[in-house]
């Protein structure tokens, strides 16, 4: 029994391994990426790997949606709460806010009411719930964390496990 389960912990290692390969190389209509914080539990939780598709046109009030923060670039995953269609341009502009936050995401928008519908990176369509787990530690560890991923796939790909 024992034996199985690690066999299972193996699969389940070299499935990451692969998942990760496709975010990185990003061919396909449909891109993976994990969640790296925890703002919009209990929809889903740090270490989730969401399925985001990057056409964004029809997004909507009730969409889970990652996007740019204006001014740093760095990318955050939350809920659309309020979208505007006019503007000067007739571009959306969209208010979100992450579902375990008690207030909307305007404190991250660098001095901005809104977000730009550009900002828009994708809509999550679909999540798998702990599987980014072992891609956020070999980030957060660095070489280490790369190193022990190559090393568990190499032993589980081989058998000597």
């Amino acid at each position: 029994m024992k034996w199985k389960a690690t066999r299972f912990l193996i699969n389940l290692v070299l499935l990451e391994l692969c998942l990760f390969i496709v975010q990185q190389s990003a061919n396909s209509n449909y891109l993976p990426v994990w969640a790296e914080v925890s703002g919009m539990e209990p929809t889903t939780r740090r270490g989730d790997l969401l399925l985001l598709n990057p056409f964004t046109h029809a997004t909507q009030a009730g969409d889970v949606v990652r996007f740019s923060l204006p001014g740093s670039g760095r990318m955050r995953i939350a809920r659309v709460v309020t979208v505007h269609r006019e503007n000067r341009d007739h571009l959306a502009q969209i208010l979100t806010k992450g579902d375990a936050n008690p207030v909307d995401d305007r404190g991250l928008y660098a001095g901005k009411r809104w977000i730009c519908g550009t900002s828009l990176r994708g809509k999550v369509i679909g999540y798998v719930p702990f599987l980014g787990y072992l891609s956020i530690w070999a980030l957060e560890y660095g070489w280490w964390g790369h190193l022990f991923s190559a090393l568990l796939a190499i032993f589980g790909a081989t058998g000597h496990v």
